[in-house]
């Protein structure tokens, strides 16, 4: 009301359809939110423009009916709230450089911060080499950091947190699968900080854990390939990450490969470090991250430092919201030849629906092979619409493993996530611990098609809770791990993996989950709407209403 410009809200995981969701209701929801705003200093003092807290909005969504309260629930607001306040209360220091690069390098580090304000850094790292040729002493750099006490080498040891930023404490909410850890994060944290005005797109940014650590994979490589004698790249790129975001939300924290679980370890030591607020959400508990991992004992300090810099929670919540609303979903209850998303057995009346559908979904646009580009490499489709945005695969295709042919991976399924708005997936059947390393590829496929709001059709063998069966045993990925490097323990690990991957499957079928697949405005929405008969149903519900308005 004071006039404190509502700034954009932080890019969600940027060129996906759910992140691109997710910001339209982070707008509204701001919007909503902004009658009870007030005027904080202005950024130079880096503070925070204040909404209406957490539980101000669960409070206000309770009253609408657009929820219904949940003591666990409210117990995570709790938390929640704690953070807002704190955030609110918090001046943050520029992130502390990193140490100087080797002689002769050439790294260009940022120069501003995530609030827009001059680093120093760019100018430090321009070519900048630590000692003088025969002068006997350091470079700029070395005598800088001489007369503040720093200094080092990029292979120095890891930093200590306590001579980090005191920043506030994040969270990290852990519970059953369903039982509304996203929900809480995404409507309710999320809106309530609003970064200063003229801060980075990026400030907040809320990701899912898989697609942030492919990103820092992809970042570090590059910076080896660009400047080989940099030695260890993550230093550089924390700070990088660093001077983009303040508060990074990572959704569904899951650790099953060892270059994941070294690469948390090394950059989140020096995130914290950095002053960074750390939000997640996951199915583990932290002790629980990782179990029987190769060199699990490496991966325990990221373990320590999470329960030192975030507020460990369990959502102690019994209830599955996906089930819920996967059996009050009335596209669920549609028999095989209608319009269900999920169809089962594998017989000739399931293939002739599957057909069907495909065709209502690429609505007689052209269908053929395409080839999908990744870094260094490419991605055969065996059947797509472009215009349509729709892909089909069969099962052996998408999540198995085909002599000479490289078996997909996290990337490949987030870029066909990315590519694509409708993805059919044919004969998929019941599987075992003998199937151990599909089932992971799978459940890998599953978590990108959710996160990008991927309208989602499966022919399968069996209901989708009979999908996997802890039986039988893999011997070579028990010793040494699948080819996408997870690795499988035991039936108890893939029961809990696939627990999460059921709750999504129950909720990507509801008429809730396809109905948001098709509220956009692009071909394949309104081809999807067609398909599946929304069309008509929101014809029929704007009757209704004109009915009861007469």
């Amino acid at each position: 009301r004071l006039g404190c410009r509502v700034p954009t809200p932080p890019s969600i995981a940027a060129n996906n359809r759910r992140g691109q969701s997710a910001l339209r209701r982070m707008q509204r929801s701001r919007r909503a939110l902004f009658t009870a705003s007030r005027l904080l200093p202005s950024r130079e003092s880096r503070c925070l423009c204040s909404v209406a807290s957490p539980r101000a909005a669960y409070d206000a969504a309770v009253a609408a009916g657009d929820l219904v309260e949940d003591a666990a629930q409210l117990k995570a607001i709790e938390r929640l709230d704690r953070l807002h306040r704190d955030m609110l209360a918090w001046k943050p220091p520029p992130p502390p450089l990193p140490p100087p690069p080797p002689k002769e390098s050439e790294w260009k580090g940022p120069t501003v911060d995530a609030y827009g304000e001059p680093t120093g850094g760019g100018s430090f790292y321009t070519g900048v080499k630590n000692e003088s040729p025969g002068s006997g002493k350091g470079g700029l750099w070395s005598r800088l950091m001489s007369m503040v006490g720093g200094g080092g080498s990029s292979n120095d040891g890891e930093p200590d947190l306590a001579s980090g930023v005191a920043a506030p404490k994040g969270i990290y909410m852990h519970g059953s699968s369903g039982c509304g850890k996203s929900i809480l994060m995404d409507r309710f944290l999320a809106p309530s900080i609003l970064p200063p005005e003229g801060a980075s797109e990026a400030w907040v940014r809320r990701v899912h854990l898989h697609e942030f650590l492919m990103e820092v994979h992809q970042r570090a490589h590059k910076l080896r390939q660009q400047m080989p004698e940099l030695g260890d790249p993550v230093p550089y790129l924390a700070y990088e990450l660093s001077c983009e975001t303040q508060v990074l939300v990572l959704d569904e924290v899951a650790v099953t490969d060892i270059a994941d679980a070294l690469m948390l370890r090394k950059l989140f030591r020096r995130l914290f470090h950095n002053g960074m607020v750390v939000v997640a959400t996951s199915n583990r508990a932290p002790d629980d991250l990782y179990l029987g991992g190769l060199q699990r004992p490496s991966f325990l300090p990221f373990i320590d430092d999470v329960k030192e810099r975030c507020d460990v929670h369990e959502l102690q919540s019994t209830t599955d919201y996906r089930t819920l609303a996967a059996e009050a979903s009335p596209l669920a209850e549609l028999p095989p030849d209608g319009a269900g998303t999920f169809l089962h057995p594998l017989d000739e009346a399931t293939g002739s629906s599957a057909r069907r559908l495909w065709e209502a979904l690429v609505a007689g646009s052209a269908t053929a092979p395409q080839t999908l580009r990744l870094s260094g490499r490419t991605l055969d489709v065996p059947e797509a619409s472009e215009e349509a945005r729709a892909a089909r695969f069969s099962f052996a295709e998408l999540c198995g493993t085909r002599p000479g042919i490289a078996p997909l991976g996290p990337e490949d399924y987030l870029r066909v996530a990315k590519a694509y708005a409708v993805v059919v997936l044919e004969g998929v059947p019941q599987l075992t611990l003998h199937k151990a390393t599909e089932l992971r590829r799978l459940i890998t496929a599953v978590d990108a098609f959710y996160d990008a709001q991927v309208l989602l059709v499966v022919t399968a063998a069996v209901a989708p809770a009979d999908l996997f069966l802890a039986e039988g045993a893999d011997s070579h990925a028990d010793k040494f791990g699948d080819v996408i490097g997870n690795i499988v323990q035991d039936s108890g690990d893939e029961e809990f993996a696939f627990a999460r991957t059921l709750s999504r499957l129950q909720e990507m079928r509801t008429h809730g989950y396809v109905a948001r697949c098709a509220g956009g405005v692009s071909p394949s929405s309104v081809w999807i709407a067609h398909a599946l008969g929304l069309d008509k149903k929101k014809k029929k519900r704007k009757k209704k209403e004109g009915e009861a308005q007469v």
